[in-house]
């Protein structure tokens, strides 16, 4: 379990593991299970403040690469900007037009009940297949405010 406090050494400690060193599927699924084996404390009390993101596609601020990512969000107190917090896992691929033909799409996570649902819906989604295919050019786990 992590709190608000914790969450900072949560992430230093996971970068210390080398999170990034992993391939697309064992990044995603260490994510996906750090959701559903170490709970948050201290959250919002409302449904949604603690969720996973499932995020892809070619950006401008990605310098048109390909990105794929799972973000845990997790909302402190009231939900001020200041008390929104993203954990996210990104792999980034070179400009490729089949990547790049996909578009762009997310999907939000809430309950840990239904993650093998979820799972198999990433894992079974054009995007995740397509980039796992592929060498990623860069991973980054990085936590920010919101």
């Amino acid at each position: 379990m992590f709190g608000r406090d914790g969450i900072e050494r949560a992430c230093r400690g996971l970068k210390s593991g080398a999170i990034e060193d992993q391939n697309l599927r064992a990044g995603f699924e260490w994510m996906l299970d750090f959701f559903e084996h170490v709970p948050a404390t201290d959250i919002a009390s409302h449904d949604d403040a603690d969720m996973l993101l499932f995020e892809f596609g070619t950006y401008a601020w990605n310098d048109g690469r390909f990105s794929t990512s799972l973000t845990r969000q997790l909302i402190y107190a009231d939900g001020d900007d200041d008390d929104i917090f993203q954990l996210r896992l990104q792999y980034l691929y070179a400009p490729d037009d089949s990547l790049k033909a996909i578009g762009g799409g997310h999907e939000w996570h809430m309950r840990t009940d239904q993650l093998a649902a979820f799972r198999l819906h990433v894992f079974e989604s054009n995007a995740f297949q397509l980039a796992e295919a592929r060498q990623h050019a860069e991973a980054d786990l990085s936590l920010s405010t919101t």
